[in-house]
Formats: structure tokens, C-alpha cells, sequence
């Protein structure tokens, strides 16, 4: 059974974590939640350094906002296929089409 009460509380502390760190190469982020852990999925248009750290800082961003210790895992898919997220994903940013 989800516990939507705890994925509420993660989205809200990953859209905080991620303030001001979006640039225009992030086509979505979704994170889907599980009994082991929180699995974060960052897709971007194109290979950046500067947005594999940025993703790297949001990460430490939601950790520290964390009351303890919280296991997880993030995947990065660079990509410009069409979007493809889980059912059971929470999706929480996606870019809109230019």
C-alpha cells in the first residue's frame, strides 16, 4: 500500500531542493517511492557537466532536508525520445514543449 503521506513530504522536499537549479536541458524528474527506497529519475536533453552537478547538489539538498537517513538511488537518462515515466511514478517536473 503507498504511504502517501511520506511521497507528498518527498515531493515537496525535492521541488525545494531543486530551486534554482533547473536549467533548459531538464525535460523531467519523477521519483517513485518503495518500501527499500526513493528512486529519482532526472532525464535531460542533452550530456551537460554543469547539470549532472546541479542534479548532484539537489540531491545533497534533499538529503540534508531529510530527518534521517533516507536510501536511495538516481538514474539520469539523457535523451531525446519521448518521455516515458512509471505509473507509479510521482511525477514532479516536466518541461513543456517549445
Amino acid at each position: 500500500m503507498r504511504n502517501f503521506e511520506l511521497e507528498n513530504r518527498y515531493v515537496l522536499d525535492l521541488v525545494q531542493a531543486m530551486l534554482g537549479s533547473i536549467s533548459e536541458n531538464f525535460r523531467a524528474i519523477w521519483l517513485e517511492v518503495t518500501q527499500e527506497k526513493v528512486g529519482f529519475t532526472f532525464v535531460l536533453q542533452a550530456e551537460n557537466a554543469d547539470d549532472r552537478d546541479s542534479i548532484a547538489e539537489i540531491m545533497f539538498e534533499f538529503e540534508a532536508l531529510q530527518a534521517g537517513y533516507t536510501p536511495n538511488e538516481v538514474e539520469i537518462i539523457v535523451s531525446e525520445e519521448a518521455i516515458v515515466y512509471p505509473p507509479e511514478a510521482r511525477l514532479v517536473f516536466v518541461r513543456k514543449s517549445s
